[in-house]
């Protein structure tokens, strides 16, 4: 998506509008999480977005929150007691 929107806004608009967009519709997307949620996953949105648009491979975007979601889950995710 962000591609997309870098090419239809080429030199139209700041280089970063598409970035800072589809950061925002990636937090949107983890809006079930509450609104915390959201605003924290916009934000690495964001971090995902500077990747691609500095390597321009989404497999390093993917990478990176690859290995976000597993220090998440190691450090800040609790096991459930019963």
């Amino acid at each position: 998506m962000q591609r997309e929107l870098s090419i239809w806004l080429a030199g139209k608009t700041c280089i970063w509008v598409a970035p800072i967009v589809s950061a925002m519709l990636f937090g949107i997307a983890h809006m079930g999480g509450g609104v915390e949620y959201a605003i924290v996953a916009s934000v690495a949105g964001l971090g995902y977005g500077g990747v691609y648009y500095l390597t321009k491979r989404i497999e390093y975007a993917i990478l990176c929150h690859f290995i976000l979601n597993g220090l998440h889950f190691l450090f800040f995710t609790y096991p459930m007691l019963a």
